[in-house]
C-alpha cells in the first residue's frame, strides 16, 4: 500500500510539535527528550521507507504519552 508522503510527513509534524510542547513543559523527564529525537529521526529520515504498520506504531506511542 502507496502512502501520500506529504499527508504522513504533515500528521508527523502534528504529533512531533505536540510531543515537542509536552518536553517543553517537562524538561526533567530524559526518557521523553531521548525519544522525540529517536523517533523524530527514524520518522523524518525515513519516511518513504516505514511501513504503516510502523508509523501507527510511532503514533500510538505518541498517543500514550
Amino acid at each position: 500500500m502507496k502512502f501520500n508522503s506529504e499527508k504522513i510527513m504533515q500528521i508527523c509534524k502534528e504529533y512531533f510539535a505536540d510531543f515537542h510542547e509536552k518536553i517543553i513543559n517537562n524538561k526533567e523527564n530524559i526518557d521523553l527528550m531521548y525519544l522525540f529525537l529517536k523517533w523524530g529521526k527514524l520518522i523524518f529520515s525515513n519516511l518513504r521507507n516505514l511501513s504503516k504498520k510502523r508509523i501507527n506504531f510511532y503514533l500510538e506511542v505518541l498517543n500514550q504519552e
